[in-house]
């Protein structure tokens, strides 16, 4: 199998025992496949040492982040004007369904309510179980109430129409 991509020169003329041709339609460039490539690992040499970039890595890396991170701030502010902070109406837990559900309960806090949660102190309840204190506002409440309705709604009914064949 050949291990080389074909590619067309450029323009300029080819020497070739000291005589001159027409350019060749087709020009090989050593760029091995990926299936075909091997790597000796006991080697240390730079020159061995395979670095793959993508656009975006190699992109960054030539732009010298040259005001880029008050961009994405300036953008994010733009957005954050548009959102809307959920009601006291939307934003309603129940624990009694919050715990009876199968599978881990995976909560997101905003900065906010980590830095509150994170100043209160634990209590232990009995021998192995200590009580977290947890205060969450409203965006968190109604964050976890809708992932909660998403997992439900897009993954276990679709899941149980599969394995019931409904």
């Amino acid at each position: 199998m050949n291990a080389f991509v074909e590619m067309a020169p450029t323009r300029t003329e080819v020497v070739k025992n000291e005589e001159k041709v027409k350019p060749n339609l087709k020009k090989s460039l050593k760029i091995p496949k990926f299936e075909e490539m091997e790597i000796d690992s006991t080697e240390t040499s730079k020159n061995n040492v395979v670095i793959l970039k993508n656009t975006m890595k190699r992109k960054n890396e030539d732009s010298g982040n040259d005001g880029s991170e008050a961009k994405k701030m300036d953008w994010i502010k733009e957005k954050a004007k548009d959102a809307v902070i959920p009601d006291e109406k939307k934003a309603v837990l129940k624990s009694k369904f919050l715990f009876k559900e199968s599978g881990p309960l995976i909560i997101h806090l905003c900065n906010q309510c980590k830095e509150f949660n994170g100043n209160r102190d634990t209590q232990t309840v009995s021998q192995g179980m200590v009580q977290l204190p947890l205060a969450m506002c409203s965006v968190c409440r109604f964050h976890l109430n809708q992932a909660r309705n998403l997992r439900f709604f897009q993954h276990e009914l679709p899941s149980l129409k599969k394995q019931y064949q409904l």
